[in-house]
């Protein structure tokens, strides 16, 4: 197997777009799925489409999953459109190497798709402000090293009241696992 990466040969199954042909066992591009995967990524790479119309648009290709024939995950989207294999390399004990099959787009189409990925991923700027938490992913217990959550209760008046605690997610239960409110938090 190092000798096959090492000639730049993906040990592995086809991604989609391509399969493996069994008489040369080499990587080819498939004839039906080949074209329209491409024209889907280059269409994601403009910057106007989101994973749920990239998903309309494979599932219309007929880009479905092999065994229940349902639209692919949006999961398994994200992970296709981070695949390298794309623009001519692959991934292979955590070591990017370059291929010798037929890339689909080229590297600089796959850093446009990166871009858009990180434009339309989840915003988090303000959430913390927005909910009142704002010591969220900044602080860990001092006894198991596990991070801080916050709590919201409302009172039957309408006063609310944030809390900190330890998630304490491990087997042993956290002794320091007490609420504390985020007036004492902000002090400290």
């Amino acid at each position: 197997i190092r000798e096959k990466v090492r000639r730049g040969i993906f040990c592995s199954k086809a991604p989609l777009g391509y399969f493996n042909h069994p008489t040369l066992r080499t990587i080819e591009p498939h004839k039906k799925t080949f074209s329209k995967l491409k024209s889907i990524l280059e269409e994601f790479a403009k910057g106007d489409w989101e994973l749920a119309d990239v998903q309309r648009a494979m599932t219309r290709a007929g880009l479905v999953g092999q065994r229940n024939g349902k639209p692919l995950a949006f999961a398994t989207i994200g992970d296709l459109l981070r695949n390298p294999f794309y623009y001519g390399a692959f991934v292979h004990k955590g070591e990017v190497h370059q291929g010798i099959h037929q890339p689909m787009i080229s590297k600089k189409m796959f850093d446009q798709i990166q871009e858009t990925l990180l434009d339309i991923g989840k915003p988090n700027n303000g959430y913390r402000k927005q909910k009142g938490f704002l010591f969220l992913n900044f602080a860990r217990c001092a006894s198991c090293g596990y991070a801080i959550t916050a709590e919201r209760h409302i009172k039957r008046s309408g006063l609310k009241f944030h809390y900190y605690r330890c998630t304490d997610r491990g087997k042993s239960r956290c002794p320091d696992r007490i609420f504390t409110r985020q007036e004492k938090f902000e002090a400290e």
